[in-house]
């Protein structure tokens, strides 16, 4: 039997690429904490891209809601290069049998 193919998903009319999406379920199986990254893309509808900011509550600043300095300096990164910031989300860490 063929494997299924990877196809996009779609949370509240954001679509996120099958690529994008294999990058954040690829963060989620290997990081330590849970984390934080940002989602862009071309248009707001569609998410192509998607970095990893740092641990839960890096992203944004806990008092004023406004992005924390690295995650403005990779917004402004990827302006430069044409996407624009279409979300945020939370990267669980996964848990294991050695976790249990």
């Amino acid at each position: 039997m063929a494997p299924k193919r990877v196809q996009n998903a779609e949370f509240n009319g954001l679509e996120i690429g099958a690529a994008t999406w294999a990058s954040i379920l690829s963060a989620a199986a290997s990081a330590p904490l849970s984390m934080e990254g940002l989602l862009f893309g071309h248009s707001r509808r569609f998410a192509d891209s998607f970095l990893l900011t740092g641990v839960g509550g890096s992203t944004v600043h806990p008092t004023s809601c406004e992005l924390s300095e690295k995650a403005d300096r990779l917004v402004q990164k990827k302006l430069e290069s044409g996407q624009k910031l279409i979300g945020w989300c939370s990267v669980r860490k996964a848990a294991t049998a050695k976790d249990l």
